[in-house]
């Protein structure tokens, strides 16, 4: 049902056998492959769901196929970007599911750019920021979230005419934000980067 109030059906996982069946691709390149620290993380938060990593090629499509969800973000310039891109966009048009985290901002991204809900301002910023609580949209996506923190990576984006932003940073930029497409597919910007568990200088929720 995608006709509910802020599409809120659309981003919930209303049974455990849908769950048990729900695989996630998180995917990435750059410097450092920080997808054992997500994965781990991922794993012990969402015991339910299957998960799967890739790192820095291409994924051909009948790969993607298999995918519920990507769980996209960037450590860094690499070379595969636009290819990558444009693989995710045709996944998505397909009807495949994104979760974008700090993506956009130091490379280019082909196709997939213009299904972001963010467009990048300068890239991520690189001091300390917070959320603001009174920002929060009720939502399955700020669910039980009521603080965070960073010290760096984060922010650096704008919403599109026609994302719904559901949390800001302190400092007004968007933290959270989601469009839903003609087939139903949720593409969610999330304005940090998601290796914070390999390093210091986050907290909260």
């Amino acid at each position: 049902d995608h006709n509910t109030p802020e599409g809120k059906a659309d981003f919930v996982i209303s049974s455990v056998e849908y769950a048990q069946n729900f695989r996630v691709l998180i995917f990435s390149g750059g410097h450092t492959n920080n997808n054992a620290g997500i994965l781990q993380e991922f794993e012990a938060r969402y015991p339910d769901l299957t998960f799967e990593t890739a790192w820095g090629s291409p994924p051909d499509a009948s790969y993607l196929a298999t995918f519920s969800l990507v769980f996209l973000y960037e450590n860094g310039h690499f070379s595969s970007s636009v290819a990558v891109g444009d693989a995710l966009a045709a996944y998505i048009e397909s009807g495949g599911n994104i979760v974008m985290g700090t993506v956009v901002g130091q490379d280019s991204w082909g196709q997939l750019e213009a299904l972001d809900p963010f467009n990048s301002v300068g890239g991520s910023e690189y001091n300390y920021s917070a959320l603001d609580p009174n920002s929060v949209v009720a939502h399955p996506l700020t669910l039980n979230f009521t603080s965070l923190w960073a010290n760096s990576y984060h922010g650096g984006v704008a919403a599109k005419e026609g994302t719904t932003v559901v949390a800001s940073w302190d400092d007004g930029v968007p933290l959270i934000g989601h469009t839903i497409g003609p087939k139903g597919q949720r593409m969610v910007s999330i304005s940090m980067f998601p290796g914070y568990v390999d390093f210091s200088g986050f907290g909260g929720d």
